[in-house]
Parts: C-alpha cells; sequence; structure tokens
C-alpha cells in the first residue's frame, strides 16, 4: 500500500496524504498516512488525509490515518474521506486513529458534524448505497486547537462524519470506537 509521512502545508483546495482525488472507480487498499495536513487558504477546501472525494465505484479498504488535519478556515475535512459522491462506494476496515481533526464543520455544544468527521465528511444523496464496514476512530475533533473534544466510546459517534439518513451503513456496529 501507499504510504505518507510527510506533512503538507498549504493553501491549496484540495489535498490529501494519499490520493487527492479518487473520482471513478479507484482502489485504495492499504495506505497508511502519517503525515499533518496544515491549511492556510481560504475558500473551498476539501481535505482528507487518505482521499479528498470518493466517487462511484471506488473502494477504501484497510486504510490508516494517523495525521491531524488543521484546516481552522474550512467548512469541509476529514480523517480518511472528505466526501463520498457517488454510488457503490466501499469503505471497509478504515480508520482515523489518534488524530486530531480542526475545522469549522464540527458544533461540540450541539453534538453534531456538519461537512466533517473524524472517519468521513459527508455522504452526498448521491452516495445513499454507500457501505462502510469494520471502521473505527479515536482522537480529538473541533473547530480550533483550543476548543478540542477528545474523542471516547461514548461520544465518538456524532463526529465520525455527516450522517446522511439514507445511508444505512452509517451505524455504530460498522463504525466502532478504536480503543
Amino acid at each position: 500500500g501507499l504510504k505518507n509521512d510527510a506533512d503538507i502545508y498549504t493553501n491549496a483546495g484540495r489535498v490529501s496524504g494519499i490520493v487527492s482525488s479518487a473520482n471513478r472507480y479507484t482502489l485504495i487498499k492499504n495506505a497508511e498516512n502519517n503525515g499533518d495536513v496544515h491549511y492556510s487558504g481560504s475558500g473551498t477546501y476539501r481535505p482528507g488525509n487518505i482521499s479528498c472525494i470518493a466517487g462511484p465505484g471506488t473502494q477504501l479498504e484497510g486504510c490508516v490515518n494517523r495525521g491531524d488535519l488543521i484546516a481552522p478556515a474550512s467548512a469541509s475535512a476529514a480523517g480518511v474521506i472528505c466526501l463520498l459522491n457517488g454510488a457503490d462506494i466501499k469503505i471497509t476496515g478504515c480508520s482515523s486513529i489518534g488524530a486530531t481533526i480542526v475545522c469549522t464543520g464540527f458544533d461540540i455544544d450541539n453534538n453534531k458534524a456538519t461537512y466533517a468527521g473524524a472517519l468521513y465528511g459527508s455522504v452526498a444523496s448521491a452516495a445513499n448505497g454507500a457501505v462502510f464496514s469494520g471502521c473505527s476512530v479515536s482522537g480529538k475533533v473541533g473547530k480550533s486547537t483550543d476548543a478540542l473534544l477528545t474523542l471516547t466510546a461514548e461520544n465518538y459517534f456524532p463526529f465520525v462524519g455527516a450522517a446522511n439518513a439514507n445511508c444505512s451503513s452509517l451505524n455504530t456496529t460498522n463504525i466502532i470506537f478504536a480503543q
């Protein structure tokens, strides 16, 4: 699998530690990101430490993120993949472990994430059939490095990503807290 240990400092709109955009029928298998992404720009930004987007037919298998993602000016960010935007997407055995994910999409006070998550950012309606299985998260999330929430087995699930009510595999069986 692919591996990244380098930190990235950027103002580019879409960046990831492994594959920038997995737009169509892409398989990303056993990729490991240990580098941090630091965003300093403005405007549309969609980082994911493994990939920023998954399009139709894309699969992520056994991918692990340990890097932080610091994007305080951003509305979108995720530990593994930011946007799921296509049919037949499968996310299997992927983890974001011990990472700190910072962006404006977290609402810690109201226990939710909008276009942000420890695992994924959001699931578009085009990806209602996306399948998650064997995934896990841990680490910290928040709107700024000064206001972080440490994820626990009791509080993690609302922060795995922005849930689409029509994506039935988004549950605590398929996405667990990493001890």
